[in-house]
């Protein structure tokens, strides 16, 4: 009777480990395949080369407060990504400092990328993943692609720092209202970025949401040149 209690809690301890063994080999797989499923999008929709060298091995999670999220390309519309996201999350040391990055890589359009990418949304010297903490050079502004100007790839990756930056000498207070043309290469070099950990991106269109949006804009643009026209 003994021997067959202990063969029995031999047996339920051989399973134990066996299923422990089955569901870390399937919880690295399903981690493998979102780093190579994000890997791939990113090479398959030129984000690496046309932005950044080197694909980041996390899917960024981003969900906008109308329950949409980013999945690695999907399309969604403007009205949906005004505002800026309500959650985002990666995998970050809670002593790490980070910088956010959101760029438009189409502007004017996937043909016509003389105005890209555009800045989006920049935050540096975040703790761990709370971006909320982080220091915002640029302010986040939703996707606003011109009409007949098809898809715009919308990419937001996280980059790791060696130290905080620092802000005091106002060396970007230009990125704060000059958002055309960010070369984010030059930004990662200057600042002692990694490559990316973490990113994800969507795709959107003109639609009539913007109509009113893009107006105000252009009357803002022209009566901006007019100021500096004028001047003495």
């Amino acid at each position: 009777m003994t021997r067959r209690n202990s063969n029995g809690s031999y047996l339920a301890s051989v399973l134990l480990v066996s299923m422990s063994v089955n569901s870390f080999l399937a919880q690295a797989m399903n981690n493998s395949s979102s780093i190579t499923a994000i890997s791939d999008a990113f090479i398959k929709h030129n984000i690496v080369p046309d932005i950044i060298d080197q694909a980041p091995t996390e899917a960024l999670e981003i969900t906008y407060p109308a329950g949409k999220s980013v999945d690695g390309g999907n399309e969604l519309e403007p009205e949906t990504v005004h505002v800026q996201p309500a959650t985002i999350s990666w995998k970050a040391a809670d002593n790490s400092l980070c910088t956010l990055s959101m760029t438009d890589l189409d502007a004017a359009s996937r043909q016509d990328r003389s105005r890209g990418p555009i800045n989006h949304w920049l935050v540096v010297n975040i703790p761990g993943k709370d971006v909320a903490k982080g220091d915002v050079i640029t302010p986040y502004v939703g996707s606003r692609p011109s009409p007949n100007s098809g898809l715009h790839r919308y990419v937001t990756m996280i980059f790791k720092q060696q130290g905080k930056i620092d802000l005091s000498n106002g060396a970007f207070e230009n990125l704060k209202t000059a958002r055309a043309n960010f070369d984010l290469r030059k930004f990662t070099k200057d600042h002692n970025l990694s490559a990316p950990v973490a990113g994800n991106f969507y795709q959107a269109q003109y639609s009539n949401f913007l109509k009113d949006i893009i107006a105000a804009r252009l009357a803002a643009e022209a009566a901006a040149k007019t100021t500096t026209t004028t001047k003495p």
